[in-house]
């Protein structure tokens, strides 16, 4: 019998963790100390598996199903749910790590020991005022050309012609530097 909101929230740990199923592989597991995460049974290359989804409340009778279907598609297409996840949680990293403004630091880091002192404040404050509010968190490869050319006009329409050929070179140079260490 599928599981109810109410049958969820009147769970109650005991000494043992228990399981309570919702069907098609899906179950809360109630332990001892009050936890109760979902998790999801499947078999794959003839190995028994689980995954865990999160823990109840914070993922809701109707989301867990809903990463259950989730699952039961990626098994359907011979994937196999576990390495999924991992996989994008690599993916979110490997993101984080190759965006605009990390690769944009790295670059400074890498050269402020060869730069004037006046050159050294201005570079970080140029990047911190045009280009990272808008460029910080996107991952280098999905920066289009066009995206790269409105900030720069929106930096020239504010009458800062000479920023702006300097921001575009900046943005040249960090690209340049994702390049040569393989980013892009």
């Amino acid at each position: 019998m599928p599981l109810t909101d109410a049958k969820i929230r009147n769970s109650v740990p005991r000494k043992k963790t228990t399981k309570i199923a919702d069907g098609e592989g899906l179950y809360l597991l109630v332990s001892s100390n009050g936890s109760k995460p979902w998790q999801f049974r499947y078999r794959f290359a003839n190995k028994e598996r689980s995954v865990t989804f999160g823990k109840y409340p914070q993922v809701s009778l109707i989301d867990a199903r809903t990463k259950r279907l989730e699952a039961q598609r990626l098994l359907a297409g011979g994937k196999d749910p576990s390495a999924s996840r991992k996989e994008e949680k690599l993916l979110a990293v490997f993101r984080d790590k190759n965006s605009f403004g990390a690769v944009a630091r790295e670059w400074l880091e890498r050269n402020d020991a060869i730069w004037s002192e006046r050159h050294l404040n201005r570079v970080p404050r140029r990047l911190e005022n045009h280009l990272l509010p808008k460029l910080g968190r996107r991952p280098l490869h999905e920066i289009l050309p066009l995206e790269l050319l409105i900030v720069i006009q929106e930096v020239e329409k504010t009458g800062a012609g000479y920023s702006a050929k300097m921001c575009l070179q900046l943005c040249g140079a960090i690209f340049n530097h994702a390049i040569i260490t393989g980013r892009v």
